[in-house]
This record gives structure tokens, sequence and C-alpha cells, in this order.
């Protein structure tokens, strides 16, 4: 399920709490071209805590967006099991076995691996190779999400007229898009995304390469949300709408903005800072890539790495990839850290190099 190949040229659907994004590739994932891009809200409790609770509505935006887009695909690839919901575990067995033995061998102990019945969750594994100074035994990635997320989420697209030929976990995504579009050329291997979302704020922990650490921060978008339907009586899609343009009433800086900022920068230094263990040391870190709505806030970048003594940068996906023609350019450069999701889910459907 996730990590299988597609048959099927696809673009990515970041089905998140607040709105519906799809974005599409074309060419290979060395040299990958914006060809289709649409947004579309979603109303207030359509997907609660990652989960899909209102399947017609999420239905509703999602053929939004398609039409919107001009896309003529109907694959898709979407991104499922956010912050605890989503579990991966690297595992290690006999090297002698085929795919087909370490799917059986998995299934018998499974439960030691991952804290839920098999029945329960969908799962997938991957092959990763030799385990260091244990050439008898083969590392295998393990993944897993609760059945009940996959299952909404699909039907939701199903709903729409679409086929998920990929359903993946949104971490992954969102460490495709940093290697691929961010780093490129020059990869590095620790590092922390910091996805400032509309429901809730996560901070993903990478060193060497594996993902080591997740935490959820309860400082998020929908505080600005609310901050400006308040101050400046607006809908909640009028403020959404401000908010991803980036065309905000007079004063909001200054009224709204600059109290969230500091709430926020100082949520993400205690979380983490409190992740230093025998594994994670501050000056292990080698950059920290901010996605999400609340990436573009004046200065935010600016004062983390202040802050936090480490490199910060606002994760735009964009901002060296060429267009297609029928691409909002102004709003797609602008809403660039939004859609770093969206971006990891549509390399999916790209040629490998």
């Amino acid at each position: 399920m996730f990590g299988l190949n597609t048959e099927h040229r696809l673009f990515g659907l970041d089905i998140g709490s607040s709105s519906v994004k799809l974005l599409e590739f074309s060419g290979a994932t060395h040299n990958p071209r914006v060809t289709a891009y649409a947004w579309a809200a979603l109303p207030e409790g359509a997907v609660v805590v990652d989960q899909v609770q209102d399947e017609g509505q999420v239905a509703r935006a999602i053929t939004q967006v398609v039409q919107a887009s001009g896309t003529k695909m109907k694959h898709c690839a979407i991104g499922v099991g956010q912050g605890l919901t989503g579990i991966t575990k690297v595992i290690q067995l006999p090297a002698t076995l085929s795919d087909d033995q370490l799917e059986e061998q998995i299934k018998v102990d499974f439960e030691r691996h991952i804290p839920h019945r098999i029945n329960a969750v969908s799962w997938d594994f991957q092959r990763l190779g030799p385990t260091p100074g244990r050439e008898s035994l083969v590392d295998v990635l393990l993944v897993a999400c609760r059945r009940e997320i996959v299952v909404r989420h699909e039907a939701a697209v199903n709903r729409a007229g679409l086929t998920c030929d990929v359903i993946d976990l949104t971490v992954f995504a969102l460490h495709r898009a940093v290697n691929h579009l961010l780093l490129g050329e020059h990869p590095i291997d620790s590092f922390v995304i910091m996805d400032l979302g509309a429901s809730v704020s996560r901070v993903h922990v990478f060193l060497n390469g594996m993902l080591q650490h997740v935490r959820d921060v309860d400082v998020a978008g929908h505080r600005l949300t609310d901050g400006l339907q308040e101050s400046y009586n607006l809908s909640y899609e009028e403020a959404q709408n401000a908010l991803r343009t980036g065309k905000l009433p007079h004063g909001y800086e200054r009224s709204v903005i600059a109290p969230f900022e500091g709430e926020l920068r100082l949520q993400l230094n205690r979380t983490l800072r409190s992740l230093r263990t025998a594994d994670l040391e501050l000056d292990q870190l080698q950059q920290i890539f901010l996605s999400g709505g609340c990436a573009i806030l004046p200065n935010l970048a600016e004062n983390l790495r202040a802050d936090l003594g480490i490199p910060v940068q606002v994760a735009n996906p964009f901002a060296k990839l060429p267009l297609g023609g029928r691409v909002a350019r102004e709003e797609l450069r602008h809403s660039g850290p939004m859609l770093l999701m969206a971006a990891g889910l549509a390399l999916r459907g790209l040629k490998r190099d």
C-alpha cells in the first residue's frame, strides 16, 4: 500500500483539516515541472484530528480542486497517518528470506513490532539493505496506519470519481519533498521538519536519514483564523483565503500575528529542546525546515534561528521549479510552504531518476 509503484501518472492530493490541495508534476524527479494546482477550503469539522468525518464534504472539495486545476488525470496519491496515527519501525530479519517470506515472518511477529492487531491496520514493508555489522540480517522498514483512517480517506476520494494508486504516510511525503525539491544535489541526513498546520503543528526529527521523533505542538494556524474572524468580522472562508493569499487587513501583524508568533516560537523551542536524549543533541541537527501555513509568518524563520542556533529555512518547494502555463504563478510561490505535503505526494507520480 505505502511503498508500491504505480502504473499510472498521478497527482498529489493533500487532504488537510482546513483545505484540500492538488498538485501535479510532469517530467522526472530530478527535474519536475508544475503543471496543475488548485486549492479548496473545507468546512469546519469535515476533517478532525487527521480523520475524515464528512466524506461528502471532502468529496465535494476534491471535485472542486480537480475541476479548477484542469487536470485530466483520475489517479492520485494521498497521505494518511499524520503524527502518532502513523507508525514506522525498522526491524531486522534474516537476509536469506525472499520478499514473500519476509511478509509471512512479519505477519507472525506483527504485534511484537506494532502496537495494534494486524487486522486493525493497513500496513506495508520495504527492504532497506543489510544490517550494519550483521551480514546475516537485513533492515526492513515496517509502516502502518489505523485501517479506519485509510478507509475513510480512500472512500472520499472514490466518491469524487478518483482512484488512489498510492496511499503514503504523510511524514514520508514531507521527507521526499525536502530531499528532492529543497536539498537536491546537496543532501544532509540530520534535520527537522516543523509542519505548522491549521489544527496541529508537528515536529519531525530525522537523524542519519531516518525518522527518530515526532511531537505535536499545541499551537496551530486555527488561532490565526480565529483571530482574523474575531478582529475583522470575517467569515471562516474569508479568513482562510486571506491567510492563503497573504492579503491581510491593515494592522493584522501587530494585533494578531505578533502574539501568536511569540507563543509558537516558545512552544517550538521547548519541544525541540525537550527531545534532547542520548541520541539527539541540538548540535547534530544541520537544518530546520518550516512548512505549513504558519511558516510564512514574517521573521519567524529568523527568530527561530536566533532562538535555537540552527539554520532555519522556509520550505518553499517551488522557489526554483518551472511552472506550467495554466498555473497561477504568484499564488503558487506564495503558498509554497503550505504545499510541501502535496509536492511530496505528487513526486510519487514521476518517473524515477
